[in-house]
């Protein structure tokens, strides 16, 4: 016959557990060898974004700056104007633009506006890890367009 499951056991009887193991400092040690990795990917996310960003604005100030030359009849200077606007409203400071009017041989004949962007971004990753040698990316974006 079988016993019950309390058999032997009194009423009323308190168990006691062993001490639990201090384990305090662990979680502490994890963190702070986590915490460097998290934070290079962070400011590599940051960093991508930022360079995608200027990509982004240097192509669009070759556009304005190509733009601005086709419709100014040739004036050099409206194109490198509307290209410096373009890059100093974004904050890009140390750009540089340049173009150029490439055919148009003969009367009636259609010429084209090749016009270059670029602009030095400074890479903040890089100086936290050891080892990389360039801080700075040249990011440039050539437009062509045609002026009749």
């Amino acid at each position: 016959m079988r016993e019950p499951a309390d058999a032997g056991r009194t009423q009323g009887a308190v168990t006691m557990k062993a001490p639990a193991k201090r384990i305090g400092g662990q979680g502490l040690v994890e963190f702070a060898l986590v915490i460097p990795i998290l934070m290079l990917l962070l400011i590599g996310i940051v960093d991508l974004s930022r360079a995608w960003m200027a990509k982004n604005v240097v192509t669009a100030a070759a556009r304005e700056g190509a733009r601005g030359y086709a419709i100014a009849d040739g004036n050099y200077g409206a194109g490198v104007s509307r290209c410096n606007q373009v890059l100093s409203s974004a904050g890009l400071n140390g750009a540089s633009c340049s173009g150029s009017l490439v055919g148009g041989g003969g009367p009636g004949a259609p010429s084209t506006v090749v016009w270059t962007a670029s602009y030095p971004f400074q890479v903040t990753i890089a100086g936290f890890i050891p080892g990389i040698p360039g801080t700075t990316l040249q990011l440039s974006s050539t437009t062509t367009m045609l002026k009749e």
